[in-house]
């Protein structure tokens, strides 16, 4: 989805190689340099955003998301 800008949403978590691969917010890894962007899986689909997306990683593979229950 180069060019487009799509805002992560604060509840959408994924599994860091840097971290050990604990879990950590998707959006923290905007500022990693290891950040490609995110890839579109299903597209046009109406599903939720980290069903919707994978997150790009140059180390070296795409992360699957997940996220916390919203209040």
């Amino acid at each position: 989805m180069e060019g487009d800008e799509i805002e992560i949403p604060p509840n959408v978590l994924v599994r860091c190689p840097l971290k050990k691969f604990d879990q950590r917010r998707a959006r923290a890894c905007e500022g990693c340099e290891h950040f490609g962007g995110l890839t579109e899986m299903v597209q046009g689909a109406t599903v939720r955003f980290h069903q919707r997306f994978a997150l790009q990683c140059r180390h070296p593979i795409d992360r699957e998301l997940s996220a916390l229950a919203e209040d």
